[in-house]
């Protein structure tokens, strides 16, 4: 069975997120969809240099059929968005 994973920087950045999904199917009638779709896992990296290490972990997996969808999420923080 194949899941889909949303990979996130850090732990606050998946209580934030499960947080939003949870206040936008309270406050409004809508249904989460694509690209976010239904979320199986999160993925917490513990900072931006062990995403490329992260990624070459899941590749197997991926291959495997074991993941369906993969989602990054990443902020800006101090970088800016031109460098993330």
């Amino acid at each position: 069975m194949s899941k889909n994973i949303l990979i996130v920087e850090s732990d606050n950045d998946k209580f934030f997120i499960e947080a939003f999904i949870s206040h936008l199917e309270l406050t409004a009638n809508l249904a989460v969809d694509s690209p976010i779709c239904t979320i199986d896992d999160f993925e917490c990296l513990g900072g931006m240099a062990n995403l490329k290490f992260r990624l070459n972990e899941l590749k197997v997996e991926i291959e495997k059929g074991n993941i369906n969808k993969i989602g990054i999420i990443i902020d800006a923080d101090q970088e800016g968005i031109d460098k993330r």
